[in-house]
């Protein structure tokens, strides 16, 4: 009986180790798959932390450049909106002209001027609207010139040059711009559809035409004749779903490109007064420079456009 005993005994041994070398086993899986998980937790913690800083970031900078994007647009679009509840009437113009010079300088109490333009009665027949000013009143108009870069250097000299002219007839006024260019074949004259915005040249004429420092139309074309048209209200807000029924054509030619408009009186809105002050801007967007120049200069920090508009006289 005693080999009997010591051959149950060992039996008995050998399960009692087998069972702790399972439990033993079954803790460190137990063990592992606790460490796994906890691995694998943190992974996911780490990378939900990267997504939100990731997210942060991007949202910071979709909030920067759409900032930049909408002054850059606010500037070289000047567009606005305001929906017109009255038609105009056009006012009673006669055939005197006005001989003041345009020009910035320095006014009552130190306080800069607004540059002013003499617009020009038409004594001839209107002009044909063909992107080409060659009507003897076009050279005869006092010329807008001296535009300012409004962006990206702020201040400084344009790249190239530009002239705006005004005349005015019984029915509507007239816009001839000048683009100068030493390099016409680098002009960008994208197509689009109406309203639209490519990347391109472009040439702006806006009208503060009741002279309220608050609105102004805005009319611009680019050098493959794309038309935009929008309102401005509030001095810079804009509504860009005004539409307005105006002409513009446009020329390509060795000095530049030119733009010629014309924008009935009934499409715009002002008082009846005999003589007329009309506050105007011209705007120029050189595209391969990512150039905005203006004909009276604003500045960035003024958080204003129309405000800062020239005065257009001589219109009776």
């Amino acid at each position: 009986m005693r080999a009997e005993e010591i051959y149950r005994t060992g039996l008995h041994i050998d399960e009692q180790a087998n069972k702790g070398r399972g439990g033993v086993r079954k803790t460190g899986e137990v063990r592992t798959r606790g460490r796994q998980a906890a691995r694998r937790e943190a992974t996911a913690t780490a990378a939900a932390a990267r997504q939100t800083a990731a997210t942060a970031t991007a949202a910071k900078r979709t909030t920067a450049v759409a900032a930049k994007r909408t002054t850059a647009t606010a500037v070289m679009a000047m567009a606005a909106g305001l929906c017109l509840s009255m038609a105009p009437v056009p006012p009673a113009f006669g055939q005197e002209q006005e001989t003041e010079q345009s020009g910035i300088g320095p006014a009552t109490g130190g306080a800069r001027r607004p540059p002013v333009l003499q617009a020009a009665r038409l004594a001839g027949p209107e002009p044909v609207i063909d992107g080409v000013l060659d009507e003897t009143d076009w050279a005869t108009a006092m010329a807008g010139g001296d535009f300012v870069v409004f962006m990206p250097n702020e201040g400084e000299t344009p790249s190239q040059r530009t002239e705006a002219r005004v005349l005015y007839g019984d029915e509507a006024v007239y816009v001839g711009m000048q683009a100068f260019d030493t390099a016409p074949d680098s002009i960008e004259a994208r197509l689009a559809r109406r309203d639209e915005d490519p990347h391109s040249d472009w040439l702006d004429v806006v009208i503060d035409s009741y002279h309220d420092r608050r609105t102004a139309f805005r009319f611009s074309v680019n050098p493959a004749g794309v038309k935009r048209d929008i309102y401005m209200y509030d001095d810079v807000q804009e509504d860009v779903s005004w539409d307005a029924v105006w002409d513009v054509a446009t020329t390509i030619d060795s000095e530049g490109w030119t733009a010629e408009f014309r924008i009935p009186y009934s499409q715009l809105r002002f008082d009846g007064a005999a003589r007329q002050t009309w506050g105007i801007n011209f705007v120029r967007t050189i595209a391969r420079h990512l150039e905005v120049s203006l004909w009276a200069p604003i500045s960035r920090g003024d958080g204003a456009l129309v405000s800062r508009f020239g005065d257009l006289e001589g219109l009776r």
